[in-house]
């Protein structure tokens, strides 16, 4: 467990407000926060107790502002936490805008919290604290944090798909233009796994904020939670809780009817826009969506789905609908040269600086094939300076090459059994397994060294409140190929 939720890191130049605005808030909602004038040891070398600070927090703030950019130690901390993850997967870098400012290149690519002049509103504030884990109230005299929304169950999960994204703005121009222009219906996207299907639908609901929304994912199911992503009850839930307003609606119908005559209904004069992403993902068949979702919708009413290509068929039929029910549909492909460099700016400096070398480009892009799944995991490497210019040529070509690369590498590594273990645990669940589960059947760990072997591994996993499951269906699929025949 980790010494403290936070850390902060500023300029001194905004002392006072980090001091009697941020950690006031901060400590009055529960959270232990890491500050330099008061955790740091007297005397020791600044650049340790900033080392120790991070590896010590789960999470690290870093309050954006002119005077921030400019200091020397904001940078060396900033750097620090990138090198740890370059694309945040796991959310631990949380920039707070204290005063507008332009970001450099190695912090462009994150999404912050504006607490700037006339912007810090209290669901700026909540907004943070949620994202730091606190459950409790905000500040002197305010009242407790109202429960989060069920919509807010897919922040980690737009925030973590929005990180690195690139090459897909005709994609979202297209469905601005079918909301903008059309009367209504629906707009199916598809694409191979690991295409980018999620994060697009991420991105778009990030920037309409009117939408309703809902993700079936496997890889966000929680033990003992209420709220299971991949189940009708919740998907209902939660989508008519955006859908009605908010709060509980008094109503004799069911759920079902309620959400069907949503979809039968025209509204008044705002459109109604809702998303639901990876309808593949419904793990009964039937699925629960056939009968749900008619084949003719009210006049205002669209809805975005998106599924996995399943070679020469359409998912749709898996789910009552036909492609002359659709009103719009794309395909998603490949990343191109243009698109490639785009991610290598957005992934930090090292990585930029490749970003012009058309040699390094047009390599990476024959090594990747395009496929956006695999550049995110070499664009990585090549941000944290594993993957250079003079070794590029090495990379194996394809996901799967790369994976048994990254397999060998682990075969000779002190923790061989504990990451055989927790894979092969991890890969039997029927959902998410819990950290303390896994140190509980895995010989040889514990709470002391947890953090340490999970770290070579962890690139593989999706971690959401503790607990750990793949981070994506391909990854499952390569290991699940392996348990069936070991040898490499």
């Amino acid at each position: 467990m980790a010494k403290f939720d936070v850390f902060i890191s500023y300029s001194h130049a905004d002392q006072a407000w980090v001091e009697n605005e941020l950690l006031r808030r901060l400590e009055i909602a529960g959270l232990r926060a890491c500050i330099d004038h008061r955790d740091f040891a007297a005397g020791a070398p600044i650049a340790t107790e900033i080392e120790r600070a991070i590896r010590e927090s789960r999470k690290t703030i870093l309050v954006l502002s002119p005077d921030y950019l400019k200091s020397q130690w904001a940078e060396y901390e900033s750097l620090i936490v990138q090198t740890a993850g370059p694309s945040n997967r796991n959310r631990r870098l949380v920039p707070v805008l204290h005063k507008p400012c332009k970001l450099p290149s190695r912090l462009s690519f994150l999404i912050y919290v504006d607490l700037s002049d006339g912007k810090a509103s209290e669901e700026s504030w909540s907004r943070l604290l949620v994202t730091l884990g606190s459950k409790r109230e905000t500040g002197v005299g305010a009242r407790p944090l109202e429960p989060p929304a069920l919509r807010c169950y897919f922040d980690h999960l737009i925030e973590d798909h929005c990180q690195l994204f690139t090459g897909r703005t005709e994609n979202l121009r297209q469905i601005d233009t079918f909301l903008q222009q059309s009367t209504g219906g629906y707009f199916f996207v598809e694409g191979p796994s690991g295409y980018g299907k999620t994060a697009l639908l991420a991105n778009l609901v990030q920037t309409h904020p009117q939408v309703a929304y809902h993700f079936i994912s496997q890889v966000y199911k929680v033990q003992g939670s209420d709220f299971d992503p991949t189940e009708l009850d919740s998907l209902l839930s939660n989508l008519l809780e955006q859908l009605e307003g908010g709060g509980t609606q008094v109503s004799f119908q069911s759920p079902r009817a309620r959400f069907q005559h949503l979809l039968r209904t025209a509204p008044g004069e705002k459109a109604r826009v809702i998303v639901i992403d990876a309808v593949d993902e419904v793990d009964r068949h039937p699925s629960y969506l056939y009968g749900l979702l008619p084949t003719t919708l009210a006049p205002g009413v669209f809805v975005v789905l998106s599924a996995r290509t399943l070679g020469d068929r359409s998912y749709l039929k898996e789910i009552g609908l036909r492609p002359n029910n659709l009103a719009d549909s794309m395909e998603l492909v490949g990343l191109d040269e243009r698109d490639i460099a785009d991610l290598l700016r957005k992934a930090g400096v090292r990585s930029a600086s490749l970003s012009a070398a058309p040699e390094f480009v047009e390599l990476l892009s024959r090594i990747s094939q395009g496929d956006p799944f695999y550049l995110r995991f070499l664009v990585e490497d090549i941000a944290a300076g594993v993957i250079t210019a003079a070794n590029l040529h090495n990379v194996p070509s394809g996901l799967n090459g790369y994976l048994d690369l990254q397999l060998s590498i682990l075969d000779r590594g002190a923790h061989l059994p504990q990451h055989r273990d927790i894979l092969g645990i991890i890969l039997d669940a029927l959902g998410p397994v819990g950290r303390e589960d896994l140190i509980h059947m895995v010989d040889g760990l514990d709470r002391l060294n947890f953090d340490n072997v999970i770290r070579d591994i962890e690139r593989f996993l999706l971690v959401f409140n503790s607990n750990y499951t793949f981070c994506h269906p391909r990854f499952k699929e390569y290991f699940q190929a392996k348990a069936r025949n070991p040898v490499r």
